[in-house]
């Protein structure tokens, strides 16, 4: 998960791993690729974080070993979101069982 708020990566961490899931957080971009080089990731939720989610999205695809890992993007822009046309998308402020929902879609 890639979220530069750390309320929302608390919360979001918190009530993932009660739902079942082993969730590696990180902050940046950079990071959350430094942590999927070393781990298995069955998917990845990340911020937008400007244009920098969409490049981590990339660099995944670009990468033979992470480009079948599905994203599920966050963001509280419409205009973002419309713009990920093909990618999966939250809306903030979104309901904790979206997420879920939307992470167990992604990972069938």
């Amino acid at each position: 998960m890639v979220e530069d708020d750390a309320d929302l990566l608390r919360i979001l961490d918190e009530s993932l791993t009660l739902e079942g899931w082993e969730v590696l957080m990180a902050t940046s971009p950079e990071s959350a690729l430094r942590a999927a080089s070393s781990r298995k990731v069955d998917v990845v939720l990340a911020d937008i974080l400007e244009a920098e989610g969409v490049e981590l999205q990339r660099t995944f695809r670009s990468d033979a070993r992470l480009r079948s890992v599905p994203f599920v993007f966050m963001t509280g822009s419409l205009t973002q979101a419309r713009a990920l046309r093909g990618t999966p998308v939250l809306i903030k402020p979104f309901d904790l069982n979206e997420v879920t929902s939307m992470l167990n879609r992604c990972t069938l």
